[in-house]
């Protein structure tokens, strides 16, 4: 999974994912990536923004190659200055189509 993500004009958030090879060819080094993701998604939804951003530093210096962890670093100090509430549900709402 890379996000949960609300788009303009829609009310129902919708998970993107990433196919990276069947089950059997995903190698060790992506299982690895894929905990380590997990993990750091479970604490960014849980706003747990200090082990979010350790573990996605993490990667950023591991898989420096992928965007998509400085997207995450890039929103934490986003919601950092503007917390999303007690409520809020981990699904970032874009505003602009």
């Amino acid at each position: 999974e890379l996000d949960l993500v609300q788009v303009k004009g829609k009310h129902k958030p919708i998970a993107i994912y990433e196919p990276l090879a069947e089950a059997q060819g995903v190698s060790e080094e992506e299982h690895q990536e894929l905990e380590v993701h997990g993990a750091a998604l479970r604490e960014y939804r849980a706003q747990h923004w200090d082990q979010a951003e350790t573990l996605f530093k993490q990667m950023q210096q591991q898989y420096g190659e992928k965007q998509l962890y400085q997207i995450y670093l890039d929103r934490l100090a986003y919601f950092r200055k503007n917390p999303p509430g007690a409520d809020w549900d981990g699904v970032f709402v874009f505003t602009v189509k």
